[in-house]
């Protein structure tokens, strides 16, 4: 098994038994009507829910990397650059950058657009 794989399970795991406990502090508040009259109560399962939607947002982002890898390696990487990644305006550190541009790969923050200049 890959660490990827063996991570993504750890995680969505991790993520179901989080939600469970909030259910579990959530349902017995709710039924007895104490949910606005106990905060702590209310912070403890907001606190596990949170956990529960961060642990299962990792595992939905190691599954969609790892089926963008596997895609990449299928059709090949000249491909999957040139036809879907290209398709779409990137966010990077600097802002956003135009990747239909081919002088816009060149240019770095600061300098002008056409890239770095040979003089």
């Amino acid at each position: 098994m890959d660490t990827w794989v063996f991570g993504l399970v750890c995680n969505a795991i991790i993520a179901v038994v989080h939600m469970l406990i909030a259910v579990a502090v959530i349902v017995p508040l709710a039924t007895s009507r104490e949910l606005r009259t106990n905060p702590l109560g209310a912070a403890t399962a907001a606190i596990f829910f949170t956990c529960s939607v961060h642990k299962a947002d990792r595992a939905l982002t190691t599954a969609i990397g790892s089926a963008t890898k596997m895609i990449t390696d299928l059709l090949g990487s000249e491909y999957f650059a040139n036809t879907i990644l290209r398709s779409a305006p990137a966010v990077t550190s600097a802002g956003p950058v135009d990747l239909r541009r081919s002088d816009s790969a060149e240019q770095r923050p600061g300098e002008p657009r056409g890239g770095r200049s040979t003089t």
